[in-house]
């Protein structure tokens, strides 16, 4: 860590709330954040002080109802935060789901086989005029072609990718100069050897330019050490910032996946060398057919990630805000405890 310097940015940009200057209180906590982590070099935990690591490189991470790093309540309110969290969220619009589809969804889950759900999928897609609702009923009619009769206490993050993720979030993203790519690591069910790729993405194609990926989701299993948990949520954040600092887009979406619960972040460069990534959703999905009832209680969301995605990360940075500097990779590993499986 001590071969990393943060630089303070001179901030024209500032983001002030409620009487609160944002930028100046995040300023603050960045420095006792690098204070901290040269004090505790070699021993930081991921689900301990990652507050502080993404501090570093700029990033201000508020989950909904979750608890907060003692440091980061030094500096903030609980009300500040809480204000902060509304005032980002607030931002972004939000679609009403119709109880009709509601319904509909029940009674597809419901079809006695296959090729009953399917025409009825199929029938409710064509009779619902919302893009992001006919995305969100292809999701799901795709997930429960794929899920198992049966499985195992705990799903393996091959299986977990195969059967539930991939189904699901692949025909969710998929569009005209999209396409939604898994890891061949979890499809091959190898190791990871590349730590630069996400477990999931989706890269962007525009006429002349190279592609870039501007969604990104990691996976683990539900009895998956609790470090590496955390270290997927730092991964995410940092994949999703270098695609506002190197292609100049913003509101970058992405997920985490453990076990069955799926977590779905926003972040947007909000002023200055400030970063603010948010939780919007989390929910359940499930992994065998007999669970299939569940998705009626994640229509909503499913709508309203794809309504997000399309409307939001192909922006690009509305002004000229300044960039922060990225904390390397390898310093971050290098300064965990090396006690720690990650």
């Amino acid at each position: 860590m001590k071969d990393f310097t943060l630089e303070p940015v001179a901030a024209k940009n500032k983001w002030q709330s409620n009487g609160a200057n944002f930028s100046a209180l995040f300023a603050a906590y960045q420095s006792t954040s690098m204070e901290h982590c040269l004090e505790h070099d070699g021993s930081l935990k991921m689900s301990k002080d990652i507050n502080e690591l993404l501090s570093l490189s700029g990033i201000l991470l508020l989950e909904n109802d979750k608890l907060t790093s003692e440091s980061l309540l030094k500096h903030f309110t609980k009300a500040q935060l809480k204000d902060a969290y509304n005032h980002v969220k607030g931002k972004y619009d939000h679609v009403e789901v119709e109880p009709k589809i509601i319904m509909q969804i029940i009674k597809c889950s419901k079809a006695s086989d296959d090729e009953e759900g399917d025409l009825l999928f199929l029938t409710m897609r064509r009779e619902t005029a919302h893009p992001s609702a006919k995305k969100a009923i292809k999701a799901i009619q795709s997930l429960v072609s794929f899920l198992p009769e049966d499985t195992e206490n705990d799903t393996n993050e091959c299986t977990l990718a195969s059967t539930v993720i991939h189904p699901l979030f692949m025909p969710l993203f998929k569009e005209p100069g999209v396409s939604p790519l898994p890891s061949n690591g979890l499809v091959h069910e190898s190791s990871r050897i590349d730590n630069s790729r996400p477990d999931f993405r989706c890269d962007v194609y525009e006429e002349g330019k190279l592609p870039y990926s501007n969604l990104f989701g990691e996976m683990k299993s539900s009895n998956s050490n609790k470090e590496g948990r955390y270290l997927d949520l730092y991964r995410i954040m940092l994949f999703s910032k270098n695609v506002v600092d190197k292609k100049n887009k913003n509101n970058i979406m992405s997920f985490r996946v453990v076990g069955q619960q799926v977590t779905v972040y926003m972040l947007d460069l909000l002023c200055d060398a400030m970063y603010v990534a948010i939780e919007f959703f989390s929910f359940s999905l499930p992994v065998m057919k007999s669970e299939a009832a569940m998705l009626v209680s994640v229509v909503e969301e499913l709508i309203n990630i794809h309504n997000l995605y399309i409307s939001n990360s192909f922006r690009e940075l509305a002004e000229s805000l300044k960039k922060s500097k990225t904390l390397p990779y390898g310093i971050l590993l290098n300064s965990l405890s090396n006690t720690i499986k990650l």
